[in-house]
């Protein structure tokens, strides 16, 4: 197989908030040297796209604008973050870092983005960063995480996306905050010719009946761990470790091309989400 076209790899597994819906699982970090190793490696990649985040990558600043540097020069770097670290003097490194920033924003509410991270007075924080990387003209899109805590919200953040022309990028989770395809289709309906706004492959998974892990992403740990995309991160879909083993024969292994097998055979018959994910993750 050829090397998929989006990768995401998670710098770290520590986070400053504690979202009621994160998926992530605690890891032991690789260390900076490995890293650098790594994104040496990815450098060399036919990636299109490489996404730097974590848990929340800005716990370990100096490393991520430095593997956005090296990376920038040859990819399309996007920095996935919650935003609440950012300050002022950090901006010229992440204008010289990365091509864009994707930040989360799961409500325009105070008090239910406050319930979403567990995090007191983030909200103010994090929206004022949105406004400093807006002032500094950074690219910025919202990454909204869609669940059923925050299902009615999704109204309320995008009419704020429009207010500050910024697009927006809703993601349908597929944990214990499923939520039911009906819901989603009607959701779906409404906003799906509204500018500015994409859905990822989760909001008509059945209708299309294929999936692009491994194929067109892949997702690599804070440990150093490769696996088919960033949802399927089971122990028993883990594809190799980088740090053992090139990326590219871990891509091309026996058993990366037998664990595709099995997505796309779940994939055949399911009619909700993404199969695999709700099979091993209920």
């Amino acid at each position: 197989m050829n090397n998929p076209y989006f990768l995401d790899w998670e710098i770290t597994s520590k986070c400053n908030f504690n979202c009621k819906f994160c998926y992530i699982n605690k890891e032991k970090d690789l260390s900076d040297e490995e890293c650098s190793i790594i994104a040496k490696q990815l450098a060399k990649s036919d990636f299109f796209e490489i996404k730097i985040g974590g848990g929340e990558p800005l716990l370990r600043k100096h490393l991520v604008f430095k593997i956005g540097k090296l990376l920038s020069r040859t990819k399309n770097t996007v920095l996935v973050t919650n935003g609440y670290l950012i300050k002022e003097e950090d901006i010229d490194k992440i204008k010289s870092s990365f091509k864009k920033v994707q930040l989360s924003f799961h409500s325009a509410e105070d008090a239910l983005f406050t319930s979403l991270n567990q995090v007191k007075s983030s909200f103010k924080k994090v929206l004022g960063n949105i406004n400093l990387l807006i002032q500094n003209n950074v690219p910025v899109v919202i990454n909204f995480v869609l669940t059923s805590l925050n299902f009615e919200a999704l109204d309320a953040v995008y009419k704020f996306a429009q207010r500050k022309n910024l697009k927006i990028r809703v993601i349908r989770y597929r944990g214990n905050k499923f939520i039911p395809k009906g819901d989603i289709e009607r959701l779906y309906k409404k906003f799906k010719n509204y500018k500015n706004i994409s859905f990822d492959d989760g909001f008509n998974f059945w209708k299309k009946k294929k999936c692009g892990a491994i194929k067109n992403t892949l997702a690599i740990s804070s440990s150093g761990d490769v696996y088919p995309c960033t949802w399927l991160r089971n122990k028993k879909f883990k594809l190799g470790n980088i740090t053992c083993t090139p990326l590219n024969e871990i891509i091309n292994s026996t058993k990366a091309k037998s664990i595709l097998n099995k997505i796309n055979k779940a994939i055949s018959t399911h009619e909700e989400g993404c199969p695999i994910f709700i099979e091993n993750f209920k």
